[in-house]
C-alpha cells in the first residue's frame, strides 16, 4: 500500500465512521458533494476548508453567547457551516489526491474542539438571559458525554478497526444505529431545530441524556460482542 493510499484509507477510516447516519448521508453528505464538486477546479486547499470551518464554529459559539434569537439563527447558520466543511474537505482531500495525516489529525482535533467552545457559547447566552445556573449543570453533562462518544470511537477504530463492517452484517442493529447513532449529523440537525424553535435549554437537556444513555448501550452492546469474539475477526492492515 502507498503513501496516498494509506492518507485515502485514513480519511476514511476516522471514528465519525462508527457514528455515521442515514440523515447524515441524506443530507450532510450530498450538501457537502455538491460544495466540492464546485471547489475542485479552484486552488482550495482540504486544510483552509477546514480552518474556514473552524473559524465559523467559533465565531458560532459567539453569536449563541449573545443569547438573542436573531443571532441563535445566524450561529445556527454558521454551525451548519462548520459540520459541512467537515464533510467538503474529505470529499476535496480524496478527488485532488491531497489526503495527508496532517490534514486528518487537524479534521480530527478541529471537530473535536468546536463542540465544547459551541456549548459553552449555548450555556452562557441561556445563562446570560435567564440568571438560570441549572443550565451550566446540563452543559457539564452534554459535553462529558460527547467526550466519552468521541473517546469511545477513537478507541474503538484503533483495537476493533473493522468493528463497523461487522455491525453492517447485523442488518437489523446496523439500520438502528443509523437511524439513532448520536453523531455529528444529528446532533447539528437537532441543533438547528432547537435553534428555531429557539429553546436553547431543551437541546442541552437532550444532548446530556441522549448523549449519556447512547454512550451506555454502545459501551454495552460492543462489550457484549467483542466477548462473544469480534476481537478474533479484527484484521489489522500491517502491510
Amino acid at each position: 500500500m502507498n503513501r496516498e493510499d494509506r492518507h485515502s484509507k485514513l480519511m476514511m477510516n476516522r471514528d465519525e465512521k462508527l457514528y455515521e447516519t442515514l440523515y447524515g448521508n441524506m443530507i450532510y453528505r450530498k450538501a457537502g458533494d455538491f460544495i466540492a464538486n464546485r471547489l475542485i477546479k479552484t486552488n482550495v486547499t482540504p486544510n483552509q476548508v477546514t480552518i474556514v470551518g473552524f473559524v465559523s464554529g467559533l465565531i458560532a459559539a459567539f453569536f449563541y453567547g449573545i443569547g438573542y434569537y436573531p443571532w441563535l439563527i445566524a450561529g445556527m447558520v454558521l454551525a451548519n457551516l462548520f459540520l459541512l466543511s467537515d464533510f467538503v474537505d474529505g470529499e476535496i482531500a480524496r478527488r485532488k489526491s491531497m489526503c495527508s495525516y496532517y490534514g486528518s489529525w487537524l479534521d480530527g482535533m478541529v471537530g473535536k474542539m468546536v463542540d465544547p467552545v459551541l456549548f459553552f457559547g449555548i450555556c452562557w447566552g441561556h445563562y446570560r438571559i435567564t440568571g438560570e445556573m441549572l443550565i451550566w449543570i446540563v452543559g457539564f453533562v452534554a459535553v462529558t458525554s460527547r467526550l466519552l462518544i468521541a473517546n469511545f470511537g477513537a478507541n474503538t477504530t484503533v483495537y476493533i478497526p473493522n468493528g463497523v463492517d461487522l455491525m453492517r452484517k447485523e442488518p437489523t442493529r446496523n439500520k438502528f444505529r443509523r437511524l439513532f447513532a448520536f453523531g455529528h449529523t444529528h446532533l447539528y440537525i437537532l441543533l438547528t431545530i432547537t435553534s428555531l424553535l429557539n429553546k436553547m435549554w431543551l437541546f442541552m437537556i437532550i444532548v446530556s441524556i441522549y448523549g449519556t444513555v447512547f454512550y451506555i448501550a454502545l459501551f454495552i452492546f460492543f462489550n457484549m460482542k467483542i466477548r462473544q469474539g469480534w476481537s478474533t475477526f479484527v484484521k489489522r492492515d500491517e502491510s
